[in-house]
Formats: C-alpha cells, structure tokens, sequence
C-alpha cells in the first residue's frame, strides 16, 4: 500500500518538474516566491570540514539540519519504491562517492578527514 503512496506522489513530483520546465525564469521564481517567503536572502551555508571534534553539539547540528533530514527522507522514500536492501545500500554508497567527487567543485560536500 505505502508503494502506491510512493509512487503517486513520485508522478505529482515529475509533473511539477514538467510545469516548471515551460516556465520562464522570472516566471518561475515569482511562482516559488508564493511558497518559499524568504527568496533573495542570503544562505546561511554550513560547512562540515570545520568543526570536527566529536561533541554532543556538532553531532546535534549536523544531525538535525535540512541536508541530514533530506538523505534520511530521501532514504526512507526510496526504499518504499525499491523494497530491495542490497539495491537501497548501493544506491546510497553511489550517492556518497558523487558527493565526494563533487567536493572539489561545491565545497559544502567536505567531510572532515581525520
């Protein structure tokens, strides 16, 4: 039953992506503009090669921040579409070696290398 969730939602999901894509640019930002409020701020960006001593505040930070929540719920919804541990744990091993590829380029993905 949850994969028949997954998968609607998967499908609203691309449909969104497919509107977007017949957007113009200004079009497209006054429409996110109506959801997200505080576009043209400036991002506050945490970067995770900085404080590496293992404390319960730097565990805490970095557990509970929007990228840490997104690869767990990213996690959690693919495996209601997969149902395939091995398939699920390649997947994420993939992920992890392109962040680490990436690194070089967007420096938010640096881990700490003690």
């Amino acid at each position: 039953m949850y994969y028949k969730l997954a998968y609607k939602l998967s499908i609203m999901v691309m449909s969104a992506l497919i509107f977007f894509l017949y957007l113009t640019p200004s079009q497209g930002r006054e429409l996110v503009g109506y959801f997200i409020t505080d576009l043209g701020k400036p991002i506050h960006k945490q970067y995770y090669d900085k404080h590496c001593e293992i404390t319960f505040e730097n565990v805490y930070n970095d557990f509970f921040d929007i990228y840490s929540c997104s690869h767990f719920v990213g996690w959690f919804l693919l495996s209601l579409i997969t149902r395939n541990f091995v398939l699920l744990t390649l997947w994420q091993l993939q992920d992890e070696i392109i962040e680490l590829s990436y690194s070089y380029i967007y420096p938010v993905f640096n881990v700490c290398k003690n």
